[in-house]
């Protein structure tokens, strides 16, 4: 109830836009060969911010 009232023009009452698909079949855990490291990237510009969430 409380969707359709936010829902007027029924965006959100569309079933065919979602879909569940299940796969039953066994598989094996994803392994990876090398552990993860994120990769460190170096800011080459800047405006004299010293804060990148300004820019």
């Amino acid at each position: 109830k409380r969707k359709r009232m936010m829902d007027s023009v029924g965006h959100y009452a569309r079933p065919e836009l979602l879909q569940l698909l299940l796969d039953n079949r066994v598989t094996a855990p994803l392994a990876s060969v090398a552990p993860f490291s994120p990769a460190v990237i170096k800011r080459t510009e800047t405006d004299g911010q010293s804060d990148a969430s300004l820019d």
